[in-house]
């Protein structure tokens, strides 16, 4: 990477968008990226003599452009949003079979998302009636119910929460039930014994609406 100059590419020519950051950040920041396959990491740069130059990692921001934000920051934190409302759902204590969630995705993000999966898996779409309550300028108030579309993307065999797994990491579909320590205190590790929340894509298809089955699982090693 050459800081001293910039160069402009064709559209044509992108191939896909990597996350690059410092080796640094990954272990101290986003400590569960192991098996994102599009996340990189550098500790040097090359500098105008064509020299390896280590970087500080104060001095390594990522998504580095003369912009407030740039597209691969976006998806980043899109990512990083959509990871950790599944981990909250997946890491509960009481395991839930028809626990869900609906999140309303920035459409460029989803985009991405759902080329990611592709040719193996596409979004389905669906409509829904919802209600909400709406609030007119003179602040009354009244509550209506409305068809919603939604798109939605089934993890439903192993191929596909392979390639999800490419994308979020590899704890993508697993919880785990021990709760946080308190800060300061020392990494609580998983143990013999520990229960996990594992998603079961090979389910038998005589649950009701095909839904996989959750189930909890004994860890002995």
């Amino acid at each position: 990477m050459l800081t001293s100059s910039q160069s402009v590419l064709e559209i044509s020519s992108v191939v896909d968008v990597a996350f690059v950051f410092h080796a640094q950040t990954l272990e101290n920041h986003w400590v569960n990226c192991a098996g994102m396959d599009k996340v990189r990491f550098t500790r040097f740069l090359i500098d105008s003599n064509n020299c390896l130059v280590e970087i500080h990692p104060n001095d390594y921001l990522p998504f580095r452009l003369n912009v407030p934000e740039s597209y691969p920051s976006r998806l980043w934190y899109s990512i990083i949003m959509l990871k950790e409302k599944l981990s909250g759902i997946l890491n509960r204590k009481a395991q839930q079979r028809k626990a869900s969630l609906n999140l309303f995705f920035p459409l460029e993000s989803w985009t991405y998302l759902c080329r990611q999966f592709l040719p193996i898996l596409l979004s389905i779409d669906f409509i829904k009636v919802k209600s909400k309550p709406y609030q007119y300028c003179d602040l009354s108030l009244i509550t209506k119910s409305s068809a919603v579309q939604f798109s939605m993307l089934r993890t439903s065999n192993p191929c596909i929460i392979e390639r999800a797994r490419k994308i979020f990491g590899v704890t993508c579909g697993i919880g785990c039930r021990n709760l946080p320590p308190s800060k300061g205190e020392v990494v609580r590790k998983i143990q013999h014994g520990d229960n996990i929340n594992v998603v079961d894509i090979n389910s038998p298809k005589n649950v009701a609406q095909n839904e996989v089955r959750r189930f909890e699982e004994f860890i002995p090693a």
